[in-house]
């Protein structure tokens, strides 16, 4: 069942369960044992899990689910239902877009603080792989640069439906 989150805590509490728990594995698998690379293996979880729901506001919305936190929405003035009026194509508004920026910026920190961890990669596993290595760095680059191309600024807001 769905319970809307009411804070950021929250937000990166359920970030943790679906995203980054994967990243600490896949740490284990890289030979990176360290606290530190798993705090960073978290951080890419997070920022992956933020990217997915600024990537998905309106299919979320569809689905009867918001995960913007309500402490955001409150501090916006960007309410469900003005999610619900965006996505039947009244103009963004601007404290969603703020919103959306915000949301974008948190990721992106998220992004860097897990991009430290690609040199703790055991040198076995790089040599082994690094055609894969190469492969995960440039999933990381488009996977933000698609984000971006189908962004809240775009003249059709795929997450909102329009």
């Amino acid at each position: 069942d769905f319970h809307p989150l009411r804070t950021q805590e929250e937000l990166v509490e359920y970030s943790y369960g679906v995203a980054s728990t994967v990243g600490i594995m896949m740490c284990h698998l890289f030979g990176a044992s360290e606290s530190w690379a798993q705090e960073r293996a978290v951080s890419l979880g997070l920022a992956m899990q933020l990217t997915n729901i600024y990537r998905d506001v309106g299919e979320d919305l569809r689905l009867g689910r918001v995960y913007l936190p309500m402490e955001w929405q409150d501090r916006y003035g960007v309410y469900e239902a003005d999610l619900r009026e965006m996505q039947a194509a009244k103009p963004m508004s601007p404290g969603y877009l703020q919103m959306m920026a915000d949301l974008e910026g948190y990721a992106n920190l998220a992004y860097r603080k897990a991009w430290e961890a690609i040199p703790t990669l055991s040198w076995r596993f790089a040599l082994q792989s690094l055609s894969r290595l190469r492969y995960i760095v440039a999933f990381m680059v488009l996977y933000v640069e698609m984000v971006k191309t189908t962004s809240h600024c775009a003249p059709t807001h795929p997450r909102l439906g329009r």
